[in-house]
């Protein structure tokens, strides 16, 4: 579990700041004007606030580590018995879970969290409000709680007990563990919050078997101290891959068979596992992804379009336009699990301006000017042109030099072949913010080239693999002396061809990509337009190839200096948390 915060910034009108000012010298503080970020590392986190007196306003929520020997197998959280009901909860029995319970024989029976509040100035009122939600679950009615004083080892007072569902209800339901009572400078309040699931006697396993009780989910939480017109904010929450995998484990699945291949679906969900394209994997031993029509796999990051913009459709193939207006949530969607990190790609495009994957000066070592079908860097080579434009440490040069990673308002990229022809193009709009850079992490990918348009797991594989340029230097598009590479380090890529094959329903698509034009309807991926992948084409008569969909939802064969759409994808940082959100598009999952 990883815990995130969640800080607002005040935006008050300059009226309500003239009274803040009076209330200063009536009351000694009001905590309305914040800044400082807080910081996430680990299991501990902080939120804090600055008035304009310089004071302070901090609340931390921290893990509870018992050090249980051995150490727990797992941290999921198993049904506990602590002797009574919920409701009846005495320091008895938490004092016997610390010692006990919580952990035993390797597993896990509640989850202690340490609420800390404090302040640099006397407080005469303040209030610690404290959420809990638990989600995906079919029976949520035990999952349970207890607020109590004491250390991280014993209780000597409870203060709240009861069932999560009963008292909390939703996401906006809260209990105030302060209760109005004053914050003393320098002295803080510490509070402990243990969760477990109640342990009923009845059957409560993980719902594979058919007809039994759902108890399996997550948890997650927020606790607010708010004096004086003021608030900051704390979420411990669940990781967010975790979160995801849960959501197809514990789905029931079906079985589809591609290519001779099956593969494991969770239709209720919208996840399937790959098993790393290998019957010889596990079916539930590969990556989840997200597949279907229109899975819920939105993501809201925090950033909206400032200004209105329009992505013009395809008028050939009958697509329209993507047209956002100021203010606008810039969606990403999961693309699946991979090595326990989300993977996402951009919801929109990033430019109205169609992008080439690749251009080359028309000499010799040019492949006639029609790009190198290489993604990153190669001995000399500092890699195509579009992840120049996406990627950082690229500012130096004069054409697609990191603009989009750093949200330029205005620059150079081309857009055709030989070097020549260039665009102005400004990614103000749909460039990554600083919020965004910051989860993004640094990831290898695969950039195996494949000889011909097939199956998704042919791809995959391909992609795996070391084929690189088989044609013969000297011919036409083939004059490049660059040595292909199958992987590649670095921040943003785009999605592979292999993802593309397994976002389609594979109980409805069992072709080869090439003929997927009526699997479109069941691929969220397909947006109706020509948009590049990551994946290059090799083949015996030109390096310059690389695979796109096209606005009907077939995979083909492009120059890389052609022009398409580009939806950029990145992986995330370990221990990302939902703090909010379903997924849908309505209600996008809200990422920290």
């Amino acid at each position: 579990m990883e815990e995130n915060y969640e800080k607002r910034k005040s935006k008050l009108p300059l009226l309500i700041g003239i009274l803040s000012l009076i209330l200063v010298l009536s009351v000694g503080g009001v905590y309305a004007y914040f800044s400082a970020r807080a910081t996430n590392s680990g299991q501990n986190i902080t939120g804090r606030t600055l008035d304009i007196n310089g004071s302070t306003l901090t609340i931390a929520a921290t893990r509870v580590n018992l050090n249980p020997s051995p150490a727990p197998v797992s941290d999921n959280l198993l049904p506990a018995k602590f002797g009574v009901d919920p409701t009846e909860m005495t320091t008895t029995q938490v004092n016997k879970a610390l010692t006990k319970s919580c952990v035993v024989g390797g597993y896990t029976g509640c989850h202690v969290w340490k609420i800390t509040a404090s302040t640099t100035q006397d407080i005469p009122t303040a209030n610690i409000r404290l959420n809990l939600n638990v989600n995906t679950v079919t029976d949520k009615d035990e999952w349970s709680y207890v607020v109590y004083i004491g250390t991280d080892s014993s209780a000597t007072t409870v203060l709240n007990k009861g069932l999560i569902n009963t008292d909390f209800g939703n996401t906006t339901n809260t209990i105030d563990i302060h209760n109005g009572a004053s914050l003393t400078a320098g002295t803080p309040a510490v509070y402990y919050v243990m969760v477990y699931l109640n342990n009923t006697n009845s059957v409560q396993n993980d719902g594979t078997a058919v007809g039994t009780t759902n108890e399996t989910g997550a948890y997650n939480g927020s606790v607010i101290l708010e004096a004086m017109g003021g608030e900051v904010k704390v979420n411990f929450l669940d990781d967010a891959a975790e979160y995801i995998t849960n959501l197809y484990n514990n789905a029931t699945k079906s079985n589809a068979t591609v290519n001779n291949i099956t593969y494991n679906l969770a239709p209720s969900v919208n996840l399937m596992n790959d098993r790393y394209a290998s019957m010889s994997t596990d079916i539930n031993g590969g990556d989840i992804r997200y597949y279907g029509t229109d899975p819920n796999n939105y993501v809201w990051l925090g950033d909206t379009y400032t200004s209105d913009v329009t992505f013009p459709g395809d008028a050939k193939a009958g697509t329209p336009d993507i047209v956002r207006q100021a203010g606008d949530k810039k969606l990403w969607r999961i693309v699946g699990i991979f090595d326990g990190r989300l993977k996402l790609v951009s919801n929109d495009p990033i430019s109205t301006t169609v992008l080439s994957w690749d251009t080359s000066a028309n000499t010799t070592g040019g492949n006639s000017g029609w790009g190198i079908n290489q993604w990153g860097p190669s001995g000399t080579y500092e890699g195509a042109d579009l992840m120049r434009l996406l990627n950082p440490r690229y500012e130096g040069e004069s054409v697609n030099n990191s603009l989009y990673w750093n949200k330029t308002s205005s620059g150079t990229v081309y857009t055709g072949s030989n070097n020549v022809t260039t665009s102005n193009v400004s990614f103000a709009n749909t460039g990554l913010t600083a919020n965004e850079r910051s989860l993004i992490d640094t990831a290898t990918w695969y950039i195996g080239a494949c000889d011909q348009e097939s199956y998704a797991d042919v791809h995959y594989t391909a992609e795996r693999g070391s084929m690189g340029k088989i044609c013969t230097q000297g011919n036409t598009g083939c004059d490049d002396t660059v040595t292909r590479t199958n992987t590649w380090n670095g921040k943003v890529g785009l999605i592979s061809v292999s993802d593309y094959g397994y976002s389609a329903d594979l109980s409805q698509c069992n072709q080869t990509l090439d003929s997927y034009s009526s699997c479109t309807s069941s691929n969220w991926l397909s947006i109706g337009r020509y948009e590049w992948t990551l994946s290059s084409r090799a083949n015996s008569y030109g390096a310059d190839g690389v695979f796109n969909v096209g606005p009907g939802g077939l995979l083909s064969i492009g120059l890389a200096s052609d022009g398409n759409a580009v939806r950029p994808a990145v992986f995330l940082k370990s221990g990302v948390s939902i703090s909010s959100g379903n997924g849908s598009e309505s209600s996008p999952f809200v990422l920290e």
